[in-house]
């Protein structure tokens, strides 16, 4: 039993050490930073659509827009553009801290 336990906790501590699963992490921080921008990103488009310019209605819609995904040290930086090249402007910055997935800077592209 005692031979059991040790070889279970050893497997743990294995899988959790490695580097696979570090990797595994650090992306699912990237994808918490990343629900965090669209949050904030979407309750902006929200407020854009007035149902009285075909422009503002286009430009309120998250599926106009496509998504970047960046980090430096101490942040991930997350972009949205329209992906009509036409459109200049428009899209959003989002860096948001690594400590604590909270938005610390946000860049409005004119």
């Amino acid at each position: 039993m005692k031979r059991e336990i040790s070889s279970a906790f050893l497997l743990i501590t294995v899988i959790f050490a490695s580097p696979a699963y570090a990797a595994d992490a650090a992306r699912g921080k990237m994808i918490e930073a990343l629900n965090v921008a669209s949050d904030e990103f979407d309750g902006r488009l929200q407020k854009i659509k007035d149902g009285k310019s075909t422009h503002a209605d286009y430009m309120s819609q998250r599926k106009n827009y496509s998504a970047g995904l960046s980090e430096s040290n101490e942040l991930y930086v997350v972009v949205f553009v329209p992906t009509d090249k036409k459109i200049i402007g428009g899209g959003m910055e989002y860096r948001i801290s690594k400590k604590d997935l909270k938005i610390v800077k946000i860049v409005g592209y004119e």
